[in-house]
């Protein structure tokens, strides 16, 4: 897991591995992001290019009607692919107050590590 807090919010990355060895080359990643108020929130964050190249296995495997669209809630198409750059573009959701309409609101019974 890697853990930013950026004092107005904090931003969770479920990665590991060799996707750390350069933070630069994640391109499609599920992201936390939990306001100071509390709320927990979820953006799937995927690069232009990593976009394209998974429209072409989909359309090479039939899926998703031959690759003819993508979908995912909380959806954010990304120019370049890297966690600086997705950490700007979350910075500047949260400074203009757009979290609630690009991201997943998680709900408290959301959390797998929640405990009763």
């Amino acid at each position: 897991m890697l853990h930013f807090d950026e004092g107005e919010f904090t931003v969770d990355f479920p990665i590991g591995g060799p996707e750390l060895d350069d933070l630069e080359l994640v391109d499609d990643v599920d992201v936390f992001v939990t306001l100071r108020d509390g709320t927990s929130w979820l953006g799937v964050f995927i690069s232009l290019a990593k976009l394209a190249s998974s429209m072409k296995v989909r359309a090479e495997s039939g899926e998703l009607r031959g690759g003819l669209y993508h979908w995912e809630s909380g959806l954010v198409i990304m120019r370049q692919a890297g966690v600086s750059a997705i950490l700007e573009a979350i910075r500047d959701m949260v400074a203009e107050g757009d979290v609630e309409e690009h991201l997943i609101k998680q709900l408290k019974d959301d959390d797998p590590d929640e405990t009763s």
